[in-house]
């Protein structure tokens, strides 16, 4: 995989993810003709950590559902009530 540089594999997996996930919840970003698009930006982080297209697509998989986008965390939050102002 991409564990010849310095650090654990866990901490390259973890970047890793973490890149791919970015890649998938790029808030606010414009997109137009001349961005790349998701799948370029999958390819290059492929390619800039060497990572073979199984480990690829078994951590692109953990991306999607390692972290609960915003859009889930505000309809959870709008179950919660309101503090008290007393305290």
């Amino acid at each position: 995989m991409f564990c010849y540089m310095s650090g654990s594999c866990s901490q390259w997996q973890a970047l890793y993810v973490e890149a791919l996930y970015t890649i998938r919840h790029r808030i606010g970003q414009t997109r137009d003709p001349t961005s790349p698009t998701d799948q370029d930006l999958y390819v290059f982080v492929q390619n800039a950590f060497g990572v073979s297209l199984e480990s690829h697509e078994r951590l692109l998989a953990k991306a999607y559902m390692e972290k609960v986008t915003i859009t889930e965390s505000l309809s959870s939050a709008c179950e919660l009530s309101q503090k008290m102002v007393e305290g």
